[in-house]
């Protein structure tokens, strides 16, 4: 093959080298980057699957991370923002059953969505054998009487626990389970709460009057890690089990945040300098009785400058031998310097994000009963308190918002007030 002209053979100039390794990076991006899958049983997260049985039907459900998703299918799904969730549903009932996948995701994949979202541009054989693949492990969404059917629904990703509402109709009727499952992938350390107090310490609390008192002594704010400075108010409590109390923020539209470590900085730098989301971005730590917070939860924005964030305790009480949570909500609504560097502007009006968690949860009809208690400290506009950084004020009223939760769904117009006064 002939030389370009004027340029001898072997040494095309640097542009024209350059385009050639792009155009090779291209067409390899192009094929489909497929790897023989396991068998779904051979991966392990059956194992951890959380099983419903009721009305006749018994549902158990998993949710696949990232490589748990690569090796069912042999392929980055969860990168290219398709997560899969295997369902076994046995249907023991005299008529069949239709799930409806919208209610489980409204942007919710089909099977050969899914399969032609992995295709390759030069792969012809590699993308008949995705899409085999992918209609071979669907799950069929009917499922006769008296029949036991498995295989994966896909959805849009979700990381550290992923909510699962499945809805299936037969008969004149309709079933619904709803589910919060683990999913691996996060950076999070989880805490052991069964160690956190002795028996002796919880305090079990049975009448209105006796929590309302109880909830008005316990600390005011979130201090640093020697307890020696206060800091943010504690302006809520929640009143319910750990795993409804997950069930329902997950459900009212909050992530779980990761820990702080190598990984998770270096997301939190791109989003910071991209100006982009980080769903599950870290928290700084704060403290009270002693120690960081058991859990944090956040609803990210567009960028991260922006975001709702909470941080939870398990508080030494329980009511009627429910547990106690006390926490501290609030809004970063920009960034501001900070010594040598930047940290978040929270909104200083806090007592606005003690009305938005509860409008969360009452969102996804798990909230049961509200009212206030006083406990917090008491400051104004004009006479603030501040944040650990000192540039960050706020004020608040001094009231913190009480949230009893529900198992079962419960409409606007059904929640209750607490009555301080009274046995109930």
């Amino acid at each position: 093959m002939a030389a370009a002209r004027g340029v001898p053979a072997g040494r095309l100039p640097r542009i024209l080298r350059w385009q050639a390794a792009l155009l090779a990076l291209c067409l390899l991006a192009a094929c489909a980057s497929f790897t023989p899958p396991q068998a779904p049983q051979d991966i392990g997260f059956q194992a951890r699957a959380a099983t419903r049985a009721e009305d006749g039907l018994t549902i158990s459900a998993a949710a696949l991370g990232p490589e748990e998703s690569r090796a069912a299918f042999g392929l980055p799904l969860i990168e290219r923002g398709i997560q899969p969730v295997w369902l076994k549903v046995t249907n023991s009932r005299d008529a069949a059953i239709t799930l409806l996948p919208l209610f489980f995701d409204a942007l919710y994949y089909t099977p050969g969505e899914a399969a032609f979202i992995n295709h390759g541009w030069f792969s012809g054989a590699t993308n008949a054998e995705i899409d085999r693949l992918f209609n071979e492990r669907a799950l069929p969404l009917r499922v006769e009487a008296g029949q036991t059917a498995e295989g994966f629904i896909f959805g849009t990703p979700d990381l550290g626990q992923k909510a699962l509402n499945l809805i299936y109709v037969g008969d004149g009727r309709s079933f619904r389970s709803t589910f919060v499952v683990p999913v691996p992938g996060l950076a999070k350390q989880p805490v052991d709460l069964g160690s956190l107090y002795e028996p002796d310490e919880v305090r079990n609390l049975t009448t209105a009057a006796e929590l309302r008192a109880a909830l008005e002594t316990l600390p005011c704010c979130v201090t640093d890690k020697a307890g020696e400075v206060e800091a943010d108010p504690l302006n809520f409590v929640v009143l319910a089990e750990e795993s409804l109390g997950r069930a329902a923020l997950i459900a009212g539209g909050w992530d779980p945040t990761e820990d702080v470590t190598g990984s998770s900085a270096l997301k939190t730098l791109g989003s910071f300098l991209f100006g982009s989301a980080y769903r599950y971005s870290p928290v700084s730590d704060l403290y009270v009785f002693g120690r960081k917070q058991d859990a944090a939860f956040q609803i990210a924005r567009e960028d991260i400058h922006e975001r709702n964030h909470l941080r939870v305790w398990l508080a030494p009480l329980t009511f009627r031998g429910t547990p106690v949570w006390i926490g501290a909500i609030s809004r970063d609504i920009g960034v501001i310097r900070s010594g040598f560097g930047t940290t978040h502007k929270i909104d200083p009006n806090v007592d606005d994000e003690r009305w938005y968690l509860a409008q969360s949860l009452a969102r996804a009809q798990a909230l049961k009963r509200f009212a206030y208690v006083d406990g917090g400290a008491v400051s104004t506009p004009e006479s603030p308190r501040s944040s650990l950084e000192e540039r960050n004020v706020f004020y608040s009223d001094g009231r913190r918002i009480v949230l009893q939760l529900s198992p079962t769904p419960v409409p606007l117009d059904k929640i209750e007030r607490f009555r301080w006064h009274t046995a109930e």
